[in-house]
């Protein structure tokens, strides 16, 4: 049996396909493998009040002001915990050391690549 006629503009002959015989038609394979730290990642947002309590740690520590000192600052004018209680030395330094682990995870690359790639033909019927 007889198929079509390909007289394509870009073209400048004519195809034509036996039908009745199987084609094959060729697929492009490869791989594709990303690493991410986006995906399946606990890391929740921080409220409102976390972002402030981390941006006061951080200005006091920049400026000079150890734990003990940061702690008694955050007292001093009455700022709380989430839990509404006060601030000691061992969690201001606990908040900081988090806070240092987070940026240093939210800040890693996205690394992706393409690797693997080969042309297979599959029969068609």
């Amino acid at each position: 049996m007889w198929g079509l006629i390909d007289q394509s503009p870009y073209n400048n002959h004519s195809t034509v396909t036996y039908l009745s015989k199987s084609t094959p038609i060729p697929f492009l394979t490869f791989t594709y493998r990303i690493k991410t730290h986006l995906l399946g990642s606990n890391v929740k947002p921080l409220s409102p009040q976390q972002k402030l309590i981390h941006r006061i740690i951080f200005k006091l520590k920049s400026q000079g002001y150890d734990f003990k000192e940061i702690s008694d600052t955050l007292n001093k004018h009455n700022i709380r915990t989430s839990t509404g209680k006060k601030f000691y030395r061992s969690l201001v330094w606990n908040i900081f050391k988090k806070r240092l682990k987070r940026n240093e995870f939210m800040s890693q690359p996205i690394v992706e690549e393409y690797r693997d790639f080969d042309i297979i033909f599959v029969e068609r019927y």
